[in-house]
């Protein structure tokens, strides 16, 4: 085999799957765990309860599958250099992660005082902005239609009663919700 011929590295794959394949199980187990979940007052067309969280926990170990077979596409030479660079890249997406974590859990506790509307419209933002999106008008408008189609499945099809928020803030979304004729 020529020197040039790109070869994947073990330690390089390693260095870039462990962490995708780790969500990857833990996704499967909570997969089985979800199936669990008590439905005593389910109606015939109505979704059971661990619809919504096995469809997140199957687009995450999707996500996960497929960032296993990227990261093992992208090490492609063999050396030092290659697990140097792959140990770089992984403590900036470390650092991502740990950013999108806490986009989340304030996502969580913004929605109790400004509502679910806002705060996932703000959420999305600041998340896509972070995954690298810098585009300002596509990113507002990916925001809005995002949270518009979410809320809409949650309150409308789903039936699920999401936080309206505080004073001026439950103003707002309850006449946006009539504005969307969700109400």
């Amino acid at each position: 085999m020529p020197a040039s011929a790109a070869v994947p590295t073990v330690r390089g794959v390693i260095a870039r799957a462990w962490l995708p394949a780790l969500l990857l199980v833990s996704a499967a187990g909570l997969w089985m765990v979800a199936a669990e979940i008590p439905a005593p007052g389910l109606q015939p067309g109505q979704l059971p309860p661990w619809a919504w969280p096995r469809g997140i926990l199957l687009g995450l170990m999707v996500s996960c599958a497929v960032k296993i077979l990227h990261g093992y596409r992208e090490v492609r030479v063999v050396g030092d250099a290659t697990v140097a660079a792959v140990k770089t890249s992984e403590t900036q997406n470390l650092s991502v992660l740990l950013a999108a974590i806490l986009l989340i859990v304030g996502q969580v506790v913004l929605a109790e005082f400004v509502g679910f509307l806002a705060a996932t419209f703000a959420f999305l933002i600041a998340f896509v902005y972070l995954a690298g999106w810098r585009r300002p008008l596509p990113l507002v408008a990916l925001a809005g239609v995002s949270t518009i189609a979410v809320v809409y499945v949650f309150v409308k099809i789903v039936y699920m009663p999401l936080p309206k928020g505080a004073g001026v803030f439950e103003d707002v979304t309850v006449a946006l919700y009539r504005l969307l004729r969700i109400y």
